[in-house]
């Protein structure tokens, strides 16, 4: 018997979409795709997350990285970018890089069809909770995000050094909160973590974008709501 959900952060409570973010901060067209890769598609990015690096230590890293793919031609396309007088494409590349690292937690924005689900859920009797692969700077939104204040515990990785999917997660998630996996279900949009779940007797579900279709897949489980939340957010 369900008693407890947890949900994934990321493309299910919150739009984490780091290439409409980068627009939104104004990033130069020509150069965006270049930050997208050395920044959001970086081993230090999925470190970050892991608690295993710092901030800094990780720009210096993608940094001596950029640097080495801007002299061996990675980008071959970087020709084309314009500049202006005295300016050099490292250092602009550097600059957007460094904003982008320090502003991007102010761009998340909670997904409105979820904001409801997670509360009406814990009116229902259920146990709710979090468990996100994020860095230390969870922190400074996590007040952002409306669906957080329904929450029972938020496990965030770099807080306990780990990440989704290693078994080891949500072994700590179970001991952290004092739950049982027979009475735990896993909403993610990653099908690779909700398997890691499985694997540790977590039942799951891979969340699609389609709130709808959730709660219909909580009625599989036999989790039932008082009310639907799709109501409660047009109040």
């Amino acid at each position: 018997m369900i008693k407890n959900i947890v949900f994934d952060m990321g493309g299910v409570l919150v739009d984490f979409n780091p290439k409409k973010m980068m627009k939104e901060m104004n990033v130069p067209e020509g150069i965006d795709a270049i930050v997208y890769h050395e920044l959001f598609e970086s081993p230090e990015w999925i470190t970050l997350d892991a608690g295993r690096i710092s901030k800094e230590k990780a720009i210096s890293r993608i940094f001596e990285r950029l640097s080495y793919h801007l002299e061996s031609g990675f980008y071959p396309e970087a020709s084309a970018i314009s500049l202006g007088q005295g300016e050099s494409l490292q250092e602009l590349l550097e600059a957007s890089i460094e904003y982008v690292m320090d502003h991007w937690t102010g761009y998340m924005k909670p997904l409105s069809d979820m904001e409801m689900l997670p509360q009406a859920l814990k009116d229902a009797g259920y146990g709710v909770y979090l468990l996100t692969n994020a860095g230390i700077v969870f922190r400074e939104y996590e007040g952002a995000i409306p669906a957080f204040k329904a929450m029972d515990g938020l496990f965030v990785s770099a807080e306990h050094q780990m990440l989704k999917p290693e078994p080891e997660i949500y072994l700590a998630l179970l001991a952290e909160f004092g739950l049982k996996a027979s009475e735990t279900l896993f909403i993610d949009d990653n099908p690779v973590n909700i398997a890691g779940g499985i694997m540790n007797d977590i039942e799951g579900i891979v969340y699609r974008g389609d709130v709808k279709e959730l709660i219909s897949e909580l009625k599989r489980f036999h989790v039932e709501l008082q009310q639907s939340p799709l109501h409660s957010s047009r109040a």
